[in-house]
């Protein structure tokens, strides 16, 4: 018992460590901006700021207020962590979000050392994950949901990854995969294929399906029990018509590379170089080359995920 406890307060060590060099790391590579003029915040994070407030006063919202979606108690916790030690202001918002960002970072670095790969590929990997170009300023951006959902898919990348599979990982990932539902459904979306092939490759498939989507519906559940009795102000409108599908597609398809280079906030909108639509572009199409590479040469069950994708793309470009 005492060498198992041992090995789980290495493993927390070792977890804390890394998750400092990967804060201090993202917030170095943020510097230019948060010291720049173009350094701001936005209406949605201000809300963020005020339920930290009324957090620290006792007073816990679950979802982004007025809202029934969008679940912030994460990142409104982080920001009132940082109230306590900045005061009201930007560098609360922006070390609240990239506390979130940076723990999910250490999450993916986590799986891939007790996978086994070397310190100078865990290094190029957290390099690239701190300074991913769409994860540059959404990373410490408390907006109601996107970094939370961020951090829940890491843990859940963590999750199932792991060699173990048994009721108590089944019901953990179930219920961060109800929290993410409530946090950004469309993040989540994108992470299916690799919890659905995760299920499926389970030794009792069907069990392993229920036990998920039971803790799944409670985590959702209990959140909405929480805000039960809390004002909503604003109802989104789906709306399905062609033209509108049709519309959609078309913004996505001109905007992804001012959006993938994140050369864009919100509705300000700058001229793009040639050399960074060439960049975006081509890495794109490096991307397509190793999925199809991959689907050529992989196992059955590694390439179910690739297959599995292919909807989940046509559900996001409509």
């Amino acid at each position: 018992m005492k060498e198992k406890q041992r090995k789980q307060l290495s493993g927390l060590g070792s977890f804390l460590l890394i998750l400092c060099i990967v804060f201090f790391a993202a917030l170095i590579v943020r510097l230019p901006h948060l010291l720049s003029n173009g350094s701001f915040f936005d209406g949605d994070e201000a809300i963020i700021g005020i339920m930290a407030q009324s957090l620290l006063k006792g007073d816990v919202s679950i979802y982004f207020l007025g809202q029934n979606y969008g679940f912030s108690l994460l990142e409104s916790t982080s920001v009132a962590f940082f109230l306590t030690v900045f005061g009201n202001g930007i560098w609360a918002l922006r070390l609240g979000g990239l506390l979130l960002f940076s723990v999910g970072i250490t999450f993916i670095i986590q799986t891939f050392r007790l996978k086994g790969h070397s310190n100078k590929a865990l290094f190029f990997i957290g390099l690239l994950l701190v300074s991913f170009p769409s994860w540059y300023l959404w990373g410490m951006m408390v907006r109601g949901g996107y970094v939370t959902s961020f951090l829940l898919m890491s843990i859940l990348f963590f999750i199932t990854q792991q060699k173990q599979q048994n009721v108590k990982w089944l019901c953990v990932a179930g219920f961060f995969a109800g929290i993410s539902f409530e946090s950004h459904v469309l993040i989540l979306l994108t992470f299916a294929p690799i919890i659905l092939n995760w299920l499926l490759n389970s030794l009792n498939k069907w069990k392993a399906i229920v036990v998920f989507s039971l803790s799944c519906i409670a985590a959702i559940t209990v959140c909405h029990l929480f805000y039960i009795d809390d004002p909503v102000w604003f109802k989104p409108e789906l709306n399905f018509g062609i033209q509108t599908q049709w519309d959609q597609l078309a913004y996505h398809l001109g905007d992804i590379i001012s959006g993938f280079s994140n050369y864009h906030f919100f509705t300000a909108g700058f001229k793009l170089s040639p050399w960074l639509s060439i960049t975006v572009i081509g890495s794109f199409a490096l991307f397509l080359i190793l999925i199809i590479k991959f689907s050529l040469t992989a196992e059955l069950t590694e390439r179910r995920v690739v297959y599995l994708f292919i909807p989940i793309l046509f559900i996001y470009l409509f």
